[in-house]
C-alpha cells in the first residue's frame, strides 16, 4: 500500500535543495543538513518574542535612586543567546547593554525624572535567536513631597469660619496634584483639592471649643509620594455671651384711689 502526504503551502517542511533562509538546526539544537533533505523537519530556535523578559527595580522608586533594568533572554538550543538589549520607554531609548553568557543584560540609570514608564527590552537577535521585544515592565518614578498647613484665625471663636490652607511641594517640574485630607486628631473635617501652584483650601466653622491638633494628609499621585504636615494646635474660645436688657411692665399700669373722709370731734 502507498501513502500520499501532501504539505500545505504552511508546512514546516522544507524541500530538497530549500536552502534560502534555511534553519541549520532543530528545537533540540541537532544540525541539520545544509541544503536540508526531503521532508526534514527544519526550524530555528523557538521564537524569542515570548521567552524576553525585562524586570525594572526597586518600583516605586524616589527620582535621585538608581533604577536596574534587567532583561533575560531564554536559552532554547544547545547555543546561549547573543546580542544586545535595547531597553525602551514608549519608543525611546533608555540605554544599551549586551547579552553575558547567560543571556542576561543589565542596565543601570542613576535617575529619572518623575513620572510612569513602560520599560521594554529589544533584544537585537543573533545567528540562532530571532530579534524580539519584551512585554513591557511598569516603573513608577516618585518626587518625595513636603504638607505645609496654616490655620487663620487662631485663636477662633467657637462657630466662626476658621480656614485651613494645605501646601504640598515636591522636586518635580511641575507642582504636585491630587487630594488633601484636613483631619482633627483621627476625625476627618473635610477634603480639598489642589490646584495649579500646589495649595488646597477648606472653610469649618465647627470645632469644638479647646484645643484641637489639626493635620494635612496629601494622597500622593502617580508622581508624587504621600505625606503628612505637622500637627498644627488651634485654641477655639467659647463665644461671649451678648448684651442683655431687662424690661420691667407693670399690669395693669392705672390703679383706682381711694379717699377717706376723717372727722375730727373738738
Amino acid at each position: 500500500a502507498t501513502l500520499n502526504l501532501n504539505l500545505s503551502n504552511i508546512s514546516p517542511a522544507i524541500g530538497a535543495g530549500s536552502a534560502a533562509l534555511a534553519p541549520v538546526q532543530d528545537f533540540n539544537g541537532m544540525n541539520r543538513p545544509n541544503p536540508p533533505s526531503i521532508g526534514a523537519f527544519e526550524s530555528e530556535n523557538a521564537a524569542a518574542g515570548n521567552q524576553i523578559t525585562v524586570i525594572a527595580a526597586p518600583s516605586p522608586v524616589t527620582m535621585n535612586q538608581q533604577v536596574t533594568l534587567t532583561a533575560k533572554v531564554a536559552k532554547t538550543g544547545n547555543s546561549a543567546p547573543a546580542g544586545s538589549i535595547n531597553f525602551l520607554n514608549g519608543g525611546v531609548s533608555l540605554g544599551q547593554s549586551a547579552l553575558n553568557a547567560q543571556g542576561t543584560a543589565s542596565l543601570v540609570l542613576p535617575g529619572l525624572a518623575a513620572g510612569s514608564y513602560s520599560v521594554v527590552a529589544s533584544y537585537s537577535g543573533d545567528s540562532n535567536y530571532p530579534a524580539g521585544e519584551s512585554g513591557p515592565d511598569a516603573l513608577q518614578v516618585l518626587s518625595t513631597t513636603k504638607t505645609g498647613l496654616a490655620a487663620a484665625p487662631n485663636p477662633v471663636t467657637a462657630g466662626q469660619a476658621l480656614t485651613l490652607t494645605a501646601t504640598v511641594q515636591g522636586n518635580a517640574a511641575t507642582a504636585p496634584g491630587g487630594t488633601v485630607s484636613f483631619l482633627n486628631g483621627a476625625a476627618v473635617l473635610g477634603t480639598g483639592t489642589l490646584d495649579s501652584s500646589g495649595a488646597a483650601t477648606l472653610s469649618i466653622a465647627t470645632l469644638p471649643v479647646g484645643t484641637d491638633s489639626l493635620t494635612a494628609q496629601y494622597a500622593g499621585s502617580a508622581s508624587f509620594f504621600a505625606s503628612t504636615s505637622p500637627a498644627v494646635l488651634v485654641t477655639v474660645v467659647a463665644a461671649k455671651p451678648g448684651p442683655t436688657t431687662t424690661s420691667l411692665v407693670a399690669s395693669p399700669n392705672s390703679v383706682p384711689v381711694r379717699s377717706e373722709e376723717h372727722t375730727s370731734e373738738l
